[in-house]
């Protein structure tokens, strides 16, 4: 499959665009997903229920890539919003689904996906 392959562990921190490849076909790469102390991964989960509260209130999708500009706004690298996201998703009432339409996902949605569960995910939500 077209764009599935290892991340660069090695990039600077910055806008999180600037931290992940994308296919010709319009793939993400899997990037690594580091493990973070506690104390920072909560920070993390934090701005990112904040951002999707914000962004969308509850029982509502929130895109990721929205969610990744409020968290790089914030000076969260990629890989801790990586982080971020896999620690949130396991949390009850919180979804992270792929969108199955390709054809309606930009750029920069390809860009933002995670990769959890074997496939690449583009939106989360908080239920009430």
């Amino acid at each position: 499959m077209g764009g599935r392959g290892g991340g660069s562990p090695g990039r600077s921190a910055g806008d999180w665009r600037d931290q992940t490849e994308v296919t010709n076909l319009g793939f993400s790469v899997r990037r690594p997903i580091p493990a973070l102390d506690q104390k920072r991964l909560d920070q993390v989960t934090k701005a990112l229920r904040e951002a999707i509260l914000d962004r969308v209130g509850y029982n509502e999708w929130a895109g990721i890539s929205n969610l990744r500009d409020r968290l790089s706004a914030k000076g969260f690298t990629v890989g801790e919003q990586d982080a971020g996201i896999k620690a949130l998703a396991v949390q009850p009432k919180v979804l992270l689904i792929p969108i199955a339409n390709l054809k309606s996902l930009t750029r920069d949605d390809f860009r933002s996906a995670v990769f959890l569960g074997n496939e690449f995910k583009h939106a989360m939500m908080i239920e009430r």
